[in-house]
């Protein structure tokens, strides 16, 4: 078994205790939110995109169909908050994003060790979060 057998029990009853107050979706509600973020997200999706195509699907908070929007402000009868969020802070957090006033992309972590990157540069680091995130989903 790979968690412990307390740890199992502690998720067992959080679950159950969920289900009882009508929190926690049903499994087939749960599997067609599953469906759709691995149609647009998935392995298999970032596999096949590259270039701006990729860069604008990951890292543009701008476009609502993008991963960093999904991650951090998606909640609509699509797709509800039920699984989290990353929402709150800065955009910092992405290691890239595309300013909302100027449309530059900018690198960085925080506002003091921030650059405003070309395109090219900024697809590589898209890329290379691609190629981590596909990595991410091999290993688990």
């Amino acid at each position: 078994m790979l968690l412990e057998k307390k740890i199992v029990e502690q998720i067992e009853s959080v679950q159950e205790r969920l289900k009882e107050q009508g929190r926690l979706p049903a499994q087939d509600r749960l599997k067609a939110y599953y469906d759709l973020f691995r149609s647009k997200f998935g392995p298999e999706v970032l596999r096949l995109l590259d270039g701006e195509d990729l860069l604008d699907l990951m890292h543009n908070h701008g476009n609502h169909e993008s991963l960093v929007y999904w991650l951090e402000f998606k909640n609509d009868e699509e797709f509800q908050r039920i699984f989290g969020s990353i929402s709150g802070g800065s955009a910092f957090k992405f290691k890239l994003y595309k300013g909302k006033d100027t449309g530059e992309w900018i690198a960085g972590n925080a506002p003091k060790n921030s650059r405003v990157i070309k395109v090219d540069e900024a697809i590589d680091i898209a890329r290379k979060h691609r190629d981590q995130l596909i990595l991410g989903c091999e290993l688990l």
